[in-house]
C-alpha cells in the first residue's frame, strides 16, 4: 500500500496537469482562436429594423379604407402533427387563405409545408391555436378593408412600401412613419430569440388621413356608374360629387367598360358641351348684353351661318334667354353670344375656373384648356358657347357649377378634412378656402332658377326630376374630338346637378363617353343622377343634412315675369332668311293686334330689326305700316293689353 506522501503526490501531479491543460486551452481559446470565436459569437446576434405601421386612411365618418397589418408565412410540420390536425389545417388553408386544395394537398405530403402568402394577421388569426402551424412575420402590408372602393383615389403602395400612386403616394411621407429596431439571438438550429438586454427604439406610426369622402355614397356612385356603363354599353363613365360650401369632394368615381379603375374624373379632360352655355348667360347678363325675357329667332332648329350650319334637338321658334339654357338651344346661345366680345368671355370663363388645375391634393391633375383671346378664331366665342374649343376634367366642371351653388363664391376642392398623429394629436384641419368671387350673389341665384328649369317638363334635363325635391342642372352633349376633327357618332354625355335647386349641398358631374344607341345627355346622364339621389335619400349616409333637406321638401314657385319690363328681341344680322333678296327696301308691315313674337318674326323675315315697348298685342309701329324704309331699319313697336285687329 502506497505511503500517503506518494498519493499526495499523484493527486499534486495529476492537478497541475489539469491547471496546464486548462491554461494551455484558455490560450488558445483566447490568443490563438479568440478573434475566430469571437465573429462566431457576433454572428448569432443580429439586429434587426422593426417597420413602422402605415398610417390609416379613413372616410369622413371614420371608416377605415387603408390600413397597414402584419403579414405571415404559414409552415406547417407535417411530419409531427396527425392526419385529423391535417385535415383540420388543411380546411382553414383553403377557407381562410384561399389556397387551391391542390396545392395544399401537395405541401402536406412534404415533411414540411410551406405556404408563402403573405398573408394578414385576419387571414391566419385561427392557425394560430392550430398545432404544428408556424407563422413567421414578413412585415407590414397594406390592407383595404372595403376591396377596390375609391381605389383609383387612395393609390397603391409599391413592394417597397412607399406610396406609388393616388393619396398614398401624395401624403407618402405623412403615411410613412419612423422604424424602429432591436437585436435578437440565433442558435446553431436557426431558432431566434429577443435579447432583453439590447432593445432599440420603438417604432413610431405614421399620421392617419381623414378624407372628405363618404364611403356610403361611394359606394352608390361606383354602383351606379357600373350600372350606367353596362346599360349604355358606354366606352367609360366619371362622377364627382363636391359639397358647394365647403369644397369637400364627397365622391368621385372614373371607370371604363373593361372594368378598370382610372383618375379620369382628374386627368383627363373634355369639351364639356351645353353645360358651359350657363357661363355665357353669365357672362351676358353680368355684361348687361341681356336679360332672362330677352329672346331671339331660333330658326326652327336650323341656322344656315356664314361659316357652318347650326342646329337644335327640337324646331324652336322664339326662346328667351331662359328658355335658351332650359331647352339647349345650339342656336339660341350662339345668336346670344354674338353680343359679347372675347375678352370678357374669356375672363367669365376663367373666373369660373375652366382650363385651370384646382389645386386638389392629387398628384397629375390635369389643367384643361382655355386659348387666350389673342388665338382665338372668328368663331371661337360662338364654339365655346357650345362648350367647343375648351376642355375641362369633370372636377373643374363640379367646382364651376358648385359656385353658382355657393351664391356665386368658388372655393378650393379638396379631399382631406383632418391629419392625426397615432396618438390622436389633430396636426391639420381643412379650413374652407374661397377662391373668388366668380358672379354677384343675387346672379348666382338667378342663374340657380335658370337650372330649375332644365328639369322641370320640357326641359332637356326632365329625367332627373325627383318626387317631393327639385333638382336643378344642365346637360350637356359634345362630340367626340380626334386628330383628324370630330368624329361622326361619337359623343361625350354629361349632366351637372345642384341638389337641392334651393339652398344646394351637393353639386354632381355625371359623365359618359361613347354611349351607344342613346347619344344625349338627357337620356343618359340624367337618368343617372337621378338614380344616385334616390339611393342617396333613402341611405343612411351623412352626406346630406337632413335638417336642411327637410326645409326644402317643397318647391318653391319660379320667378314670375317682370311685368312692365321692355322685351328685347335679338336678330342676327345680316338674316339668314333675307339672303339673296336683291330689295335693298321694303314697307313696314301692319303687325298691329300681333303678339310681339309673331310682329318680330314678320319683320325679320322682311329684314327689318325690332324694338319694343310694353307688353301683350301690338298697337303701333313707327315708323308707321306701310312706309318704304332700306332693310335693317329699326322699327318701334308699342304693345299694349288692349289688342286692336287688322
Amino acid at each position: 500500500m502506497a505511503k500517503p506522501a506518494v498519493r499526495l503526490g499523484a493527486v499534486r501531479l495529476a492537478f497541475a496537469i489539469a491547471v496546464a491543460i486548462i491554461l494551455v486551452r484558455a490560450a488558445e481559446v483566447q490568443l490563438v482562436k479568440g478573434a475566430r470565436y469571437s465573429a462566431a459569437a457576433s454572428s448569432r446576434t443580429e439586429e434587426r429594423t422593426q417597420p413602422a405601421a402605415r398610417g390609416t386612411i379613413y372616410d369622413r365618418n371614420g371608416e377605415p379604407l387603408a390600413q397597414s397589418v402584419a403579414r405571415y408565412h404559414v409552415d406547417v410540420r407535417s411530419s409531427q402533427i396527425s392526419d385529423s390536425v391535417k385535415t383540420v389545417i388543411a380546411r382553414l388553408l383553403v377557407q381562410d387563405l384561399g389556397i387551391s386544395r391542390a396545392l395544399v394537398r401537395r405541401e402536406l405530403r412534404e415533411p414540411y409545408g410551406y405556404f408563402h402568402g403573405p398573408y394578414t394577421s385576419i387571414h391566419v388569426q385561427r392557425l394560430r391555436s392550430v398545432p404544428g402551424v408556424d407563422l413567421r412575420s414578413s412585415g407590414l402590408g397594406r390592407f383595404y378593408p372595403n376591396g377596390s372602393l375609391a381605389r383609383e383615389v387612395l393609390g397603391l403602395v409599391g413592394a417597397d412600401g412607399k406610396g406609388a400612386s393616388g393619396l398614398e403616394r401624395r401624403f407618402d411621407s405623412i403615411l410613412t412613419g419612423i422604424p424602429g429596431s432591436d437585436v435578437v439571438r440565433k442558435d446553431l438550429g436557426g431558432g431566434v430569440y429577443e435579447s432583453p438586454n439590447r432593445r432599440g427604439p420603438l417604432p413610431v406610426p405614421g399620421h392617419d388621413l381623414f378624407l372628405t369622402l363618404d364611403a356610403g355614397l361611394q359606394e352608390i356612385v361606383e354602383n351606379a356608374l357600373d350600372d350606367a356603363l353596362q346599360q349604355f354599353d358606354a366606352e367609360s363613365g366619371d362622377v364627382v360629387v363636391l359639397e358647394p360650401r365647403t369644397g369637400e369632394v364627397l365622391a368621385l368615381a372614373s371607370r371604363t367598360a373593361t372594368g378598370g379603375e382610372t383618375t379620369a374624373a382628374l386627368t383627363h379632360p373634355f369639351e364639356p358641351g351645353s353645360t358651359a352655355k350657363v357661363f355665357a348667360a353669365a357672362a351676358l347678363l353680368l355684361g348687361g348684353h341681356a336679360r332672362w325675357n330677352d329672346s331671339v329667332w331660333a330658326e326652327r332648329g336650323v341656322w344656315h351661318t356664314e361659316h357652318r350650319t347650326i342646329e337644335d334637338e327640337k324646331p324652336y321658334g322664339y326662346l328667351t334667354l331662359r328658355q335658351v339654357i332650359e331647352r339647349s338651344s345650339n342656336i339660341g346661345i350662339v345668336k346670344f353670344a354674338r353680343l359679347l366680345n372675347s375678352e370678357e368671355q374669356y375672363l367669365m370663363l376663367r373666373d369660373f375656373g375652366l382650363g385651370s388645375r384646382t389645386g386638389i391634393e392629387f398628384p397629375s391633375e390635369a389643367e384643361g384648356r382655355l386659348a387666350r383671346p389673342h388665338t382665338w378664331s372668328g368663331i371661337s366665342g360662338e364654339s365655346m358657347a357650345l362648350g367647343y374649343e375648351l376642355s375641362v376634367t369633370p372636377l373643374q366642371l363640379a367646382q364651376a357649377y358648385a359656385a353658382i351653388a355657393n351664391d356665386g363664391v368658388m372655393m378650393r376642392p379638396t379631399l382631406v378634412r383632418t391629419i392625426v398623429t397615432a396618438e390622436g394629436e389633430t396636426v391639420y384641419r381643412h379650413v374652407p378656402e374661397p377662391v373668388r368671387r366668380v358672379v354677384p350673389s343675387n346672379l348666382a341665384r338667378e342663374l340657380r332658377e335658370a337650372l330649375r328649369g332644365v328639369v322641370f317638363e320640357g326641359g332637356t334635363g326632365e329625367r332627373a326630376a325627383l318626387e317631393g325635391y327639385e333638382v336643378a342642372g344642365k346637360t350637356g352633349t359634345a362630340r367626340r374630338a380626334s386628330e383628324g376633327g370630330y368624329l361622326d357618332g361619337s359623343y361625350t354625355t354629361s349632366f351637372t346637378s345642384l341638389f337641392p335647386a334651393v339652398d344646394p349641398q351637393i353639386v354632381m358631374v355625371v359623365k359618359l363617353d361613347e354611349p351607344k344607341d342613346e347619344a344625349f345627355a338627357a337620356a343618359t346622364a340624367a337618368p343617372i343622377t337621378k338614380a344616385v339621389l334616390e339611393q342617396l335619400l333613402a341611405s343612411e349616409t351623412g352626406a346630406l343634412e337632413r335638417a336642411r333637406l327637410a326645409a326644402n321638401t317643397s318647391p318653391e314657385p319660379r320667378d314670375p315675369p317682370e311685368h312692365g319690363a321692355v322685351t328685347r328681341v335679338f336678330l342676327p344680322w345680316p338674316p339668314e332668311t333675307a339672303a339673296g333678296s336683291t330689295d335693298e327696301s321694303c314697307a313696314v308691315p301692319d303687325v298691329r293686334g300681333l303678339s310681339l313674337r309673331a310682329a318680330a318674326n314678320e319683320l325679320h323675315v322682311l329684314g327689318l330689326r325690332m324694338r319694343s315697348t310694353g307688353r301683350g298685342t301690338v298697337r303701333a309701329t313707327d315708323p308707321a305700316p306701310g312706309t318704304i324704309v332700306p332693310r335693317g331699319t329699326w322699327v318701334q313697336v308699342t304693345a299694349g293689353d288692349r289688342g286692336s285687329h287688322r
